[in-house]
């Protein structure tokens, strides 16, 4: 019985061991594996710059759109309150969970021949580590739309499909503020107007789950190691979530009126509840 005393020591100390030298324990890194720290500044900066210009692009689309009509319609514009008086709010939340578990098993056998007498044992170990790092930027969309229009192409090589696909913010902003032209929608020009509380908001959210395990097993005479699988599981997590909101700006500070502002900040407590809850879940 002593030899097996001692190989079952072994078998918990290699288990913890693979534990420890997991992900789960450490702070996760924003680019996938095998990148480098500069590799995770470069995607943050590639994510940054294509969201400011799809933005900077659905702005520009929208706003000329809106001077071409004009010249159909005696040269009354339907939104240039956009251009005069409204703002962008911009924020990227990007989390990275990670979790490993070991579940070391064996099964003991005094006579593999004639045994009417077999003993298990077994345990589990698991951890997790999340990070989330948010972004927060504002713009009028003057500011926007007076800014040069040779916005580069995003690399997607970088690794987020933030990245690789379109937004969708052209046919948001479209579909939002040109609907002012039918009279059912009448969106406000000032914060201090009777209908500041009407803002717009765009959130796009992609979600990757990556996941593994490894078992490796042994067949002694009398003791089966790990004969169930999984022994040693891995998963990675990666949610980008993107959150815009347009609305009156305060003209004398330039800066999001105070129910836009507002509208952002339930935007993000829902993600942060949200992220909470699929977290928990997943434990």
């Amino acid at each position: 019985m002593y030899p097996f005393i001692h190989f079952s020591r072994v078998v918990w100390s290699v288990a913890v061991s693979g534990l420890l030298g997991g992900c789960g324990t450490y702070v996760p890194e924003i680019q996938d594996f095998p990148g480098t720290s500069v590799d995770g500044q470069l995607l943050v900066k590639e994510i940054v710059r294509n969201v400011h210009c799809e933005v900077k692009r659905a702005v520009t689309y929208v706003i000329d759109q809106d001077k071409k009509l004009a010249s159909y319609n005696g040269g009354v514009r339907l939104a240039p309150w956009l251009e005069d008086n409204w703002g962008v709010t911009i924020q990227l939340t990007l989390t990275i969970d990670e979790k490993s578990s070991v579940n070391p098993n064996l099964k003991y056998t005094p006579n593999p021949v004639s045994a009417l007498f077999t003993l298990g044992a077994g345990g589990a170990a698991s951890s997790q580590a999340t990070r989330i790092d948010t972004l927060y930027s504002f713009y009028t969309v003057k500011d926007l739309y007076l800014l040069p229009k040779n916005c580069a192409p995003a690399n997607p090589a970088q690794g987020s499909f933030l990245l690789e696909s379109d937004l969708k913010l052209r046919q948001w902003l479209v579909d939002t503020v040109l609907t002012s032209a039918t009279g059912d929608v009448n969106y406000p020009s000032k914060i201090e107007g009777p209908l500041k509380e009407d803002v717009i908001s765009h959130e796009v959210k992609f979600e990757i789950d990556t996941s593994g395990f490894i078992t490796p097993a042994w067949t002694l005479t009398l003791v089966s190691i790990n004969p169930e699988a999984p022994f040693l599981t891995a998963s990675r997590n990666r949610t980008h979530d993107l959150i815009i909101t347009m609305g009156p700006t305060d003209q004398r500070s330039k800066r999001a009126g105070p129910v836009a502002a507002s509208a952002q900040l339930s935007s993000a407590i829902g993600l942060a509840v949200a992220n909470g809850i699929k977290n928990s879940l997943r434990r």
